[in-house]
């Protein structure tokens, strides 16, 4: 009667219902009736249709989706997809393992007719070679599902495949957007000696671009950027003859000149009182001042204007001579802006700093290019200016005198025949010579040159210390026969038209209000006709 209660009670009750003889015979054999047990279950009606839909995609593909968790019958997930993210664990670390888990798992339980089958499809199933990304870092280890030998849901592989895709585009992106953002890359750091430059295989990342000057003025630009970088704009020509008859004289030799020429030399002080002006001038000979140390190029210039001074002047007639020094060691009793003031007006004397407008703008321009050279020495060469004198090639004097030699013919820079002199300087190799000529034609902007020389131009101190004469400038403006054309009258402020200037460039004094103002355009102009 239990028996049958066992057999009858389910049918009416729809529930399973334990035999009272124990444990060991009620589990040992069942009713096959049981099996459809589950499919009567509310559970597995609303998931029914769902398990249908993917049991017809199974058939149908032959093999398991994915995405889909199948157990084994230890109950365990077969191929359960790797986590998105472990906190604290490298990702290509995490996927190397659970990849090697999973073989060993495929291998012990893949025994058997249909697991044979099944291996041998995987086997003639080809595996997708993922496309290699296209930047410096190292190419990160793909996920197990990637590598998995079974077909994966048309649907699923087809959204993953674009979403890879997608990923490795954007990262090649983000790489090409960092390159040109002038950021450098972790594999291949700046050359910390220029030596090393050579041995570097990588495109110009860290320096600004060119500036976008639009189209119609970018032919222009261009042509005057090909101009004032190369020798036909240097200027080391016209001043080849003053600097190649300077003779470097000793301190004896200056002292003896002044002595001869400055009655009171003895008594002049420094501003503090403590040190005779004679010192100070035979330094400023050999070094320059001090104020000027962060401006190579003034320094430069200061250093050529005492060395021309000491060499002109001693030729000239005594009251000139007289005078001139005179000023020039009572200088040394005021602060230094005052000596380098008094400086450049001397030389500019003697060397006749009325020269025509094109030499001057071209003396502008060469000082723009010591600016670039500037950037370029301290760019590769970050630790020179901790160099002591136990390695002067390594000082960024000589660097500087290296450098020039290696573009200055190329480029059109002055100072060639200085750097030559140079015991201490070094030979570049030839490719670095090619990078830094690169380097040296994206720094070198025509939108600065012409930033610099409005801003010369329209300097309203009548005691402004200036680079081009106003006065060339309307000379050369009002010559109709060498202006090739020029407007004369775009030199000068127009009320009517004051949208041309920028409101930083203000407006003229009421004493300047005949003198030239430029702006942007008249600017460019100017460089058009003057050296197109």
């Amino acid at each position: 009667m239990e028996d049958s209660e066992e057999v009858e009670q389910p049918q009416k009750k729809k529930i399973k219902v334990q035999s009272s003889k124990g444990d060991g015979e009620g589990s040992e054999t069942k009713p096959a009736h049981h099996k459809e047990k589950p499919k009567e279950d509310k559970n597995w009606k609303k998931a029914e249709s769902s398990q249908a839909k993917r049991t017809t995609s199974q058939n149908s593909s032959k093999a398991k989706p994915k995405s889909e968790e199948t157990t084994s019958d230890d109950g365990e997930p077969e191929n359960p997809p790797p986590p998105a993210y472990i906190p604290g664990v490298p990702q290509h670390k995490m996927m190397v393992k659970i990849k090697k888990i999973w073989h060993s798992k495929d291998q012990l339980k893949k025994s058997g007719g249909d697991s044979d089958k099944k291996k041998k499809q995987s086997l003639s199933t080809p595996t997708p070679t993922p496309t290699p990304t296209p930047t410096l870092t190292p190419t990160p280890t793909p996920s197990p599902a990637s590598t998995n030998t079974k077909q994966s849901h048309p649907k699923q592989s087809s959204s993953k495949q674009s979403s890879s895709k997608q990923s490795s585009s954007k990262q090649s992106n983000s790489q090409k957007a960092k390159n040109e953002e002038g950021s450098e890359s972790a594999d291949l750091p700046p050359p910390k000696k220029m030596e090393d430059l050579g041995k570097f295989n990588f495109s110009i990342v860290d320096l600004p671009k060119r500036r976008n000057e639009g189209k119609d003025k970018k032919e222009i630009y261009d042509k005057l950027h090909q101009y004032f970088l190369s020798s036909a704009s240097s200027t080391e020509k016209s001043a080849r003859d003053d600097t190649e008859k300077i003779a470097n004289l000793t301190d004896d030799e200056i002292s003896k000149i002044l002595h001869d020429n400055v009655p009171n030399l003895d008594s002049l002080y420094d501003r503090t009182g403590s040190t005779p002006v004679l010192k100070f001038i035979c330094s400023t000979y050999n070094y320059g001042l001090p104020l000027f140390n962060g401006n190579n190029a003034v320094q430069a210039h200061t250093v050529h204007a005492v060395k021309y001074i000491f060499h002109k002047l001693p030729t000239m007639v005594p009251s000139t001579r007289k005078a001139m020094f005179t000023r020039l060691a009572e200088s040394y009793t005021a602060c230094q802006m005052e000596q380098g003031r008094v400086i450049d007006s001397i030389y500019g004397s003697l060397t006749g700093r009325d020269k025509t407008l094109k030499e001057q703008i071209l003396n502008l321009v060469d000082i723009q290019k010591e600016q670039v050279l500037n950037q370029i020495v301290n760019r590769y060469n970050p630790e020179a200016w901790k160099t002591t004198d136990d390695n002067p090639k390594g000082q960024i004097p000589h660097i500087q005198s290296s450098y020039c030699v290696a573009l200055g013919p190329m480029l059109g820079l002055r100072g060639v025949n200085a750097a030559l002199l140079d015991k201490d300087r070094f030979d570049v190799d030839k490719r670095n010579v090619a990078y830094l000529k690169k380097c040296f034609e994206r720094l070198f902007s025509i939108e600065d040159l012409i930033k610099s020389l409005i801003a010369d131009i329209n300097q309203q101190k009548t005691d402004a210390d200036r680079l081009i004469d106003r006065q060339a400038l309307f000379n050369w403006s009002k010559d109709t026969e060498h202006n090739n054309g020029f407007d004369p009258y775009c030199i000068f402020y127009d009320e009517d038209n004051a949208s041309l200037w920028d409101k930083d460039l203000g407006v003229p004094t009421e004493e300047n209000q005949y003198q030239p103002f430029l702006h942007h355009g008249s600017a460019l102009s100017i460089l058009t006709h003057l050296f197109l």
